[in-house]
């Protein structure tokens, strides 16, 4: 039920969120969401998860803040990667109650 309705947008998040990543194919395979469906949104998300981070990396790297203050970037980046899962979180608990 859940892929029928989210599983292609699941699919290219999961690339993003590195422990999603790991089990989004189980739980696309236990959702019995369609194969082709799912292979080209994997697809998809890789393209749009290698071309978009090494776009980032080469034109961020130039900036000279994020050179000084990488690690302050990297917990941006982690908390931002993160962030549609608890926004998505937090809508579904105000719409269930």
């Amino acid at each position: 039920m859940f892929f029928e309705k989210h599983g292609t947008k699941a699919i290219i998040m999961a690339r993003f969120v590195p422990f999603v990543r790991t089990f989004a194919p189980f739980a696309a395979g236990i959702g019995e969401m369609n194969y082709k469906k799912y292979l080209l949104f994997d697809i998809i998300g890789g393209v749009l998860w290698i071309g978009g981070l090494t776009t980032a990396g080469y034109l961020l790297g130039e900036v000279e803040f994020i050179r000084k203050h990488i690690d302050l970037v990297c917990l941006g980046i982690i908390g931002l990667s993160v962030l549609p899962i608890l926004i998505t979180m937090v809508k579904n608990k105000l719409a269930s109650k």
